[in-house]
């Protein structure tokens, strides 16, 4: 809808702006020339839906803002990586909001690495007392992803940067940087929902990072980001089913209201990158494949009956 209205308020004439809208709307076409030519009486703004919930918690706009920033700052690594070694190469698949973020390539080898940047921006108060880890050595990974990840890309890898005061940084900052228009369309995404909003959001928070990224990467902190696989995940999960509650602590609706996760500790259960890019410059992918797939002997309960 926004597209026939750009269309009309730069000299399109009603038809096409309703053809506009037409092509890009679930509407009639006798439906979006009603709305055309509302549009110079109402504005744009009266044909949106408002969004229900519109707290800071629900608002994908300022949970994407981080995420994007975070995937940025891997970004760099990775070219830092390829860089090095010329036969390493990476392909940004962020676009299909798939389980992958980036996938990373040997060409000497023939294989690829799938990797899933994550932030975790927000600390776990309650970590202590309900999975048995620090809330700052506690990092959440959702169950059903890791689970869903060994059918489709069993090879994955969480990169997570835990970064607690990084929507802090961001929130001082870029209402210093952001345009009056970019200021518009912030407070429109964070007020209003529609069919194609996700795309829209997506476009809106990666161009924003894109423009302002010099002034953004001074303005942060930078800590490091640590790795685990999907498939230890769900090991952990296996061996310490207390670390999901849900499934390992008793009313877990009393404790917490969020999706059910599998909480592991960066001391213990996570390598760091840099250490994990070492491996892979001095050994290749192949070797990282390896390490993920390792496995062990051990008794297990086979109950019959």
């Amino acid at each position: 809808m926004s597209r026939g209205f750009l269309a009309l308020h730069g000299g399109a004439d009603e038809e096409t702006a309703a053809r506009i809208v037409y092509e890009n709307c679930n509407l009639t076409l006798r439906r979006s020339r009603e709305i055309v030519a509302q549009m110079p009486i109402e504005g744009l703004r009266d044909f949106f839906a408002p969004r229900r919930r519109t707290g800071s918690a629900e608002n994908p706009v300022t949970k994407l803002l981080p995420a994007t920033v975070t995937e940025a700052r891997f970004a760099e690594l990775l070219d830092a990586l390829s860089d090095s070694e010329c036969a390493l190469s990476y392909e940004d698949r962020r676009e299909a909001r798939s389980l992958v973020d980036f996938s990373l390539h040997d060409t000497h080898a023939g294989c690829s690495l799938p990797i899933n940047v994550k932030n975790a921006g927000t600390p776990f108060e309650q970590a202590e007392r309900l999975v048995g880890l620090r809330p700052d050595d506690c990092v959440p990974i959702p169950a059903y992803k890791a689970h869903g990840a060994l059918e489709a890309t069993p090879n994955l890898l969480y990169v997570v940067c835990v970064d607690f005061q990084l929507k802090a940084d961001l929130d001082a900052f870029l209402p210093t940087v952001l345009t009056r228009p970019q200021q518009l369309a912030w407070n429109v995404l964070g007020q209003f929902t529609g069919s194609n909003v996700r795309d829209a959001e997506d476009t809106f928070i990666f161009r924003i990072v894109r423009e302002h990224w010099d002034g953004i990467k001074a303005r942060i902190r930078h800590p490091d980001f640590h790795v685990i696989s999907a498939r230890k995940a769900i090991r952990v999960l296996q061996t310490s089913p207390e670390r999901t509650p849900g499934i390992g602590l008793r009313a877990w609706g009393t404790g917490a209201r969020a999706e059910v996760n599998v909480h592991v500790s960066i001391d213990r259960e996570m390598t760091a990158w840099r250490i994990v890019g070492r491996r892979i410059l001095a050994n290749g992918i192949k070797d990282v494949i390896r390490a993920v797939n390792r496995k062990i002997v051990e008794e297990v309960y086979d109950p019959e009956i």
